[in-house]
């Protein structure tokens, strides 16, 4: 049995062959017999068993895993093996499963069909007839059209039996052929069939000869497609094919391989060595293929591209180097004419400035912009944010800084500390009303041709008598720069800013040298806490603050004070201060001095944190209304030299505690609300200088220990309850100057109290003290005042009283003295050092004496302290005013 009737018998016996059932669109019948007279045509042919047969090499077919013989005319092309076979051959179509399968010549027609959604596969035609691989039978020539995906075509209506195969998973797009003429999908025009060969991706297939010829067309993105349909030689049609027109050459570089009938692009070189059994058509010359009827690519010269691109990036180097250029060139005109300007302004100015000429009150006139001057540029970057959201507003005293700033003359050159030391300063001025300070301070700030260590300052530079000439002079031992040049101290005193509303800049901080910050005297009518803003709280170095003397100056004390631990001196005395002591200012051990006197509305108890601030020397807490009793942590602070708690509404008893205070040389309680009796401890205070404890319920006796007190000065008791005699051992304080014991109930006055000869004022006013003065009261040659009023002195006048010659005032009336004035008391007149003489009340006789009555009538009403004042008539006269007899 030949090999084609074997295909034919196994054909008949395949698993799949179906008597008259119908599948797709076709009609179920009888096939009709073919051209050779076979009667043994299949209704339909499956997939597993179909035979390809006359398979024209115009369409090949390309499923995953399969490959086809190509059947030309009577010959075909197996290539698979790369030969040419007789037709009567009946190629055998391979499959996974190695089947093969004849297919016997029939006829039929298609009706329209939808393409899978995966892929597209061409019909195989097979010389009249074509075997459509995507129905699986065999189709009349003429009526083979290749369906688009999801689409329909309507073909010429034959009966046919279809049966369905599976789809290929990967697509490719073939020119389709209808009759003699395709539709190639790809550039979307229909094409001579001889003349439609789909060409891969980025390649090139040479076609067999014959007429038509093959130009390659752009294939989209995609790296895996299908192999070229090729052109069918028309040597090959009428039986005269070369071999070697239809070999491939082993060593073809074609870009594509067999992988079980697909072909895909690779690079690789395995595949591409395993390609060399591929069949390769020959390169095809038409007539009638006009090249310009297919979209060509653009050559595109790579090395001009780059030539061009070469010479636009050096046009633009060039503008920019021109740009800059032109830059340098107009800032190097303008330093120049600053240079100039400057030198010409130097000229004409003496060595010492004798009235300055720049006024910094003058308001801005144009806007530094968002960025005044590339030299700004460092000092914009370490300003805090807060300071660059005030920089968009004009009114700002930050914006007006940096306007005034940006015009430095030195600014080019200026380092980036000084520019900030120079804003700051300028910020502070426009914060703190400069443009309404005394105009005499006002023109000595915010000078361009001035360092800022010189701008005027109340602790160091003046002002001369005859004007308004500045002279530099240090004073207070307060430098304004230290050795770096940097700000250290800034006060301002007696700006007279009453009715405006000055407040310390944020930027206050930026001065990080700052140590001595006063502003005294300036008439602020803020409150403190309005005043402080909340950086000053954390500048580093910051040792002095002194706002006292602000009459109007309101409001709290801070608590966050507290924060400031190298703070040394607090003053902020001399204000309206109100509410209660912040505990926190325990914290500031570092404090030596604090003074909070005459703020009048202070309130409340001493914190017992204070104790804490073991380095504090002075606590001034004078004329407020502090109340409560003293804590004892006060009295550790063993440092403390000075403890003025005047005029407030302490309350409770003297601790002995105050012995502990043995560092301590001003202790002033007077006029409050101690009540009990002097504690005798207070002799233990060596270094004790002043006492008062005057104005206060204190009873008793004055302690003896008290005379061990040798440095004493100042000692007033007076205004309490104490009785008993003055302790003799007062006499040893030798030092003593002032002594005031009046209005109590004393009644004895020991004659040691006469040796402390330096005494200036002695006070022993409505006491009880009684008997004769006692001679000795000459010795105190310092003396300047005695006031003895009041008491049951008697006797007469001591005429050791003439030796008192610094005196300017006696007073002796109310007590009992009698007898005559003496003469030589008149002398105290006559070298005009008395100027006051009391002796009314007192029993005395005789005439006054004439230099006495030069002294004048003492005016009871108006108590000027000048005059003469006695008893006129009875045994005393004398004088214009009362004449004897």
């Amino acid at each position: 049995m030949n090999k084609e009737s074997e295909v034919h018998q196994n054909s008949e016996k395949g698993p799949n062959n179906l008597d008259g059932a119908s599948s797709g669109t076709g009609t179920a019948g009888s096939i009709p017999k073919s051209a050779n007279g076979k009667d043994e045509c299949m209704k339909s042919i499956p997939y597993e068993t179909q035979t390809a047969a006359m398979i024209p090499p115009a369409i090949v077919q390309r499923m995953v895993g399969n490959s086809f013989g190509t059947s030309v005319d009577s010959k075909f092309i197996d290539r698979k093996v790369g030969v040419i076979k007789e037709r009567n051959y009946s190629p055998t179509i391979r499959h996974n499963d190695d089947e093969e399968a004849p297919a016997a010549e029939i006829n039929f027609s298609v009706q329209p069909r939808t393409q899978p959604e995966a892929g597209n596969n061409v019909g195989t035609a097979v010389d009249s007839k074509f075997i459509d691989r995507e129905v699986r039978v065999i189709m009349e020539k003429n009526s083979c059209i290749t369906l688009p995906q999801n689409k329909e075509a309507p073909a010429a209506e034959v009966n046919f039996s279809v049966q369905p195969r599976p789809q290929p998973e990967v697509g490719n797009d073939f020119g389709t052929a209808v009759d003699s003429k395709f539709i190639d999908r790809e550039v979307g025009a229909i094409k001579e069939k001889h003349c439609c060969p789909a060409i891969p991706q980025n390649s090139e297939v040479p076609a067999a000869d014959n007429n038509s010829s093959v130009q390659p067309r752009p294939q989209p993105g995609a790296y895996n497609v299908r192999g070229p349909a090729m052109a069918v030689p028309s040597e090959l049609e009428s039986g005269h094919a070369n071999d070697e027109s239809v070999h491939q050459d082993a060593s073809s570089n074609a870009p594509w391989d067999f992988l079980g009938g697909v072909r895909t692009m690779n690079n690789s070189s395995t595949q591409l060595e395993a390609s060399k059994d591929l069949a390769r058509a020959k390169p095809v010359q038409s007539e009638q293929f006009n090249v310009g009827d297919l979209p060509q690519a653009e050559i595109v010269d790579h090395v001009e591209l780059e030539k061009q691109e070469s010479k636009q990036l050096q046009h633009k180097q060039e503008w920019n180097q021109r740009v800059i250029g032109f830059a340098i060139f107009a800032l190097a005109c303008l330093s120049l004419g600053l240079i100039l300007g400057l030198l010409l302004r130097k000229s004409g100015e003496a060595l010492i400035i004798v009235s300055p000429t720049v006024a910094p009150s003058i308001p801005p006139t144009g806007t530094p912009s968002s960025a005044p001057t590339r030299a700004l540029d460092a000092l914009l970057q370490d300003l805090p944010d807060s300071t660059l959201q005030r920089l968009d507003n004009i009114s700002t005293s930050q914006w007006q800084a940096v306007d005034w700033l940006s015009r430095h003359p030195d600014l080019p050159n200026m380092e980036t500390w000084r520019q900030i030391q120079l804003f700051a300063l300028a910020n502070f001025y426009y914060a703190f009303e400069g443009p309404n300070w005394r105009e005499v301070i006002r023109n000595r700030w915010m000078l361009y041709d001035t360092s800022e260590c010189f701008w005027f300052s109340s602790a160091y530079g003046k002002f001369s008598d005859d004007g308004p000439n500045y002279i530099d002079e240090i004073r207070n031992d307060v430098d304004p720069c230290n050795d770096q040049g940097r700000i250290q101290t800034l006060i301002l005193d007696d700006l007279e800013l009453a009715g405006f509303r000055p407040y310390i800049p944020l930027e206050i901080e930026l001065l990080s040298s700052l140590s001595y910050l006063a502003l005294r005297r300036n008439g602020i009518n803020a409150t403190l806490s309005s005043l402080m803003p909340s950086s000053i709280y954390q500048m580093p170095n910051l040792t002095f603050l002194a706002l006292n003397n602000n009459e109007m100056m309101s409001g709290r004390i801070p608590s966050e004070l507290g924060m400031l631990t190298t703070l040394k001196e607090l003053k902020l005395d001399d204000c309206s201060l109100s509410g209660t002591l912040p505990s926190e200012l325990g914290s500031l051990t570092n404090l030596i001095e604090i003074e909070l006197q005459r703020n009048k509305n202070l309130e409340g108890p001493i914190p017992s944190e204070y104790g804490m601030m073991n380095s504090l020397m002075d606590l001034s807490m004078n004329q407020n209304k502090l109340s409560g009793s003293l804590p004892s942590e006060l009295f550790q602070m063993s440092s403390l030299a000075e403890l003025d708690l005047v005029k407030n509404k302490f309350t409770g008893t003297l601790p002995a505690e105050l012995g502990l205070l043995t560092g301590i040389t001003d202790l002033r309680a007077r006029i409050n609300e101690f009540s009990g009796t002097i504690p005798s401890e207070l002799g233990v205070l060596t270094r004790l200088s002043r006492l008062n404890l005057g104005g206060n319920s204190l009873e008793g006796t004055i302690p003896s220990e008290i005379g061990n007190l040798a440095n004493m000065e100042k000692l007033y008791f007076e205004g309490t309850s104490l009785s008993g005699p003055i302790p003799s051992e007062c006499g040893l304080m030798v030092h003593a100057t002032r002594f005031y014991v009046d209005e109590n109930h004393l009644s004895v006055i020991p004659r040691e109290f006469w040796q402390m000869t330096n005494m200036e004022k002695l006070r022993l006013q409505k006491n009880l003290f009684s008997g004769p003065l006692p001679s000795e009261i000459g010795d105190l040659r310092r003396i300047k005042e005695v006031e003895a009023y009041g008491n049951f002195f008697s006797g007469a006048l001591p005429s050791e009283l003439a030796l008192l010659t610094s005196m300017t005032a006696l007073l002796l009336h109310g007590n009992q003295l009698s007898g005559s004035i003496p003469f030589e008391l008149s002398m105290l007149a006559s070298n005009g050092s008395l100027e006051l003489l009391t002796l009314s009340g007192n029993p005395l006789s005789g005439i006054v004496p004439e230099e006495l009555c030069a002294l004048g009538q003492y005016n009871t009403t108006t108590k000027d302290p000048v005059g003469l004042d006695f008893d006129c008539g009875g045994l005393l006269c004398g004088c214009g005013w009362c004449r004897c007899g």
